[in-house]
């Protein structure tokens, strides 16, 4: 609360003020909060928020409960207030209510979207394993072997438009047989369908031998796209 109140003082104190100002400032500061700053947040990280009174609103408590917004419509049981005697706060903010975790299509479109960003082509995850928390060693570090395993990609084609020309059903052929899949789509991703560096060059390879055309072993990375890797060999 009061590192809060410390950072609203400094965002509005004068630019020529002294520390012993801010000082003053925070011990007079009336000790509280306003709630508006819970709906904002809650807003941007994509939940509900929910802030009522912790019992019968005398003493001035309330709690602020996030709920995602796809279970926006079930409100979690009323909890108790947070012992900071008792209770470490860190566990709260690292457990919020959440239920069953869950991602929508959107939302992991938008994460593979910014780490186009900043990794190349063929470091994007393909899959993502959401967890509450790290298995941790007792020395504190990842337990790696203890990480669950991502579950196998369904394969759909509904709503998938399938390769046209000769050329897209030929790479779309190659790629199924290297990658071991039923289907390849015209506009599925190279990489997200679990492609990577060694394997790219397999199919440079195999295209090669099946087109006479050779292209630079990078070409896969920069056209990860089916209908834009085939476009290479028309």
């Amino acid at each position: 609360m009061e590192d809060y109140t410390l950072q609203q003082i400094l965002e509005n104190i004068s630019d020529d003020a002294k520390v012993k100002d801010a000082k003053t400032l925070l011990t007079s500061h009336q000790q509280g909060m306003d709630p508006d700053p819970f709906w904002d947040l809650g807003a941007e990280l994509g939940f509900v928020s929910h802030v009522r009174w912790t019992s019968d609103g005398l003493d001035g408590c309330f709690d602020v409960i996030f709920v995602p917004l796809e279970q926006q419509n079930k409100l979690p049981e009323t909890g108790g207030i947070l012992n900071p005697e008792n209770d470490s706060a860190f566990d709260y903010a690292r457990l919020p209510y959440s239920g069953d975790l869950t991602v929508s299509t959107d939302q992991l479109n938008e994460w593979k979207a910014d780490l186009k960003e900043l990794l190349p082509a063929q470091m994007i995850p393909s899959q993502f394993v959401l967890l509450k928390k790290l298995p941790l060693l007792p020395n504190g570090k990842i337990n790696r072997k203890a990480l669950p395993k991502p579950e196998d990609k369904l394969e759909s084609n509904q709503e998938k438009e399938m390769p046209r020309t000769a050329t897209e059903k030929l790479v779309a052929k190659v790629w199924a047989e290297i990658l071991s899949l039923e289907s390849v789509g015209l506009h599925d991703d190279f990489f997200e369908l679990g492609g990577h560096s060694l394997i790219a060059v397999q199919v440079m390879i195999r295209m090669e031998k099946e087109t006479g055309i050779r292209l630079p072993m990078t070409s896969l990375f920069k056209f990860t796209i089916l209908e834009e890797f085939a476009e290479l060999f028309s």
